[in-house]
């Protein structure tokens, strides 16, 4: 899904893909749309940063060390008892980590 931002281009990608999509909890309200939370089971999808081989530098180098420290303090990769993730995703995020 593009990325869509404001109302109209909302409303321009939706009338050209006419697919369901899948937001954050704090989606904003748009016209002509319904939100419906998924509630059981909680939905997991499994979100990695991506860079180029061989890149280094400091700012990036500072982010992945962010990231890490959250991921391990805010538990990030523990899965919630609750929680369902499709089997090509569970088995794509086992492989990486």
């Amino acid at each position: 899904m593009p990325l869509a931002v404001g109302d109209e281009e909302f409303r321009r990608i939706m009338a050209k893909l006419r697919n369901p999509i899948l937001a954050v909890v704090d989606f904003p309200v748009m016209p002509r749309t319904v939100l419906r939370p998924l509630a059981e089971p909680v939905p997991l999808s499994p979100v990695s940063l991506v860079w180029r081989k061989g890149l280094v530098h400091l700012q990036f180098d500072a982010l992945r060390r962010a990231a890490r420290e959250l991921s391990d303090g805010e538990g990030w990769l523990r899965r919630p008892p609750e929680g369902w993730i499709p089997a090509i995703d569970e088995a794509l995020v086992r492989s990486i980590y």
